[in-house]
């Protein structure tokens, strides 16, 4: 099924996106077929990019708010590159097993040890998101946070669901 989200300009959507697409077209042909191939650092950071931006453009798809923050969108923008506290999981999950082919959540997170970030704490204003996104038997899975706290515990997640089948390949 082919969506078309429409959040970015014309200019953007044929210029600088579509060439980080091309960037990483190799290297996601190669996941969705299961082609055995040297996976370096270009290659990792080529596919960190577009999962980002995959990301990023995901939050569009339904009317809400955004859990991934103004400033890493304007980073990613500027730069081209993906913030440093994100991270990155892929791995091959076979089609046969049932999973979901896309997911994005947004959630709001709070330091508990902290009572008055509860007072701040806005349930409408979304800082931390997941995404996973499946394509035939390639599976990619993306966590980021505004949130201090959030960003610590990102840092530290081990993935365990799916057997551990996912590896973290961002950052580097």
């Amino acid at each position: 099924r082919v969506r078309k989200i429409r959040c970015v300009c014309g200019d953007c959507n044929s210029g600088w996106l579509s060439a980080l697409q091309t960037q990483c077209k190799p290297t996601i042909l190669r996941l969705i077929n299961r082609e055995s191939f040297y996976f370096d650092a270009k290659s990792q950071e080529a596919l960190a990019i577009w999962c980002a931006m995959l990301s990023i453009i995901a939050e569009y798809i339904e009317d809400r708010n955004a859990g991934i923050a103004y400033e890493d969108c304007h980073y990613f923008y500027k730069t081209k590159r993906i913030p440093a506290h994100w991270r990155l999981w892929i791995g091959h999950l076979p089609v046969t097993v049932p999973f979901v082919d896309y997911a994005h959540n947004c959630m709001a997170s709070v330091e508990k040890d902290r009572p008055e970030a509860i007072a701040l704490y806005d349930p409408n204003k979304p800082n931390t998101q997941t995404t996973t996104i499946r394509v035939g038997d390639a599976i990619v899975h993306f966590m980021s946070s505004s949130e201090p706290v959030a960003q610590r515990g990102i840092r530290r997640w081990k993935w365990h669901a799916l057997g551990g089948k996912l590896r973290q390949v961002w950052p580097i």
